[in-house]
């Protein structure tokens, strides 16, 4: 799980804290990135969510520290095993 984030993390952004949370079968993960600009949080962003294996991306909270560097709380959903992600997306679309 981290190695994937750590190749997907785009060179203008740094990771500074991950956490994950397991519930059963579903894998959640908290995490602050730094990076000179909102538009490096936003190439971050959609790199995770153009990928098979990581859903529902939300930008939580962001501030810029003393160096100028903008800090984003990100919170994604992590699939092992991007049919299972397939799968849970199509019982989501029947039950609307």
């Amino acid at each position: 799980m981290f190695d994937q984030l750590e190749r997907a993390l785009p060179d203008n952004v740094r990771m500074i804290s991950i956490f994950p949370s397991i519930s059963g079968d579903d894998i959640s993960i908290s995490m602050e990135v730094a990076g000179r600009s909102l538009n490096d949080m936003v190439e971050w962003v959609r790199v995770l969510e153009n990928s098979s294996i990581y859903s529902d991306v939300v930008f939580r909270s962001e501030r810029h520290d003393e160096d100028g560097l903008l800090h984003s709380q990100i919170s994604l959903r992590y699939w092992p095993d991007p049919a299972r992600r397939a799968a849970a997306l199509r019982k989501t679309k029947v039950k609307q």
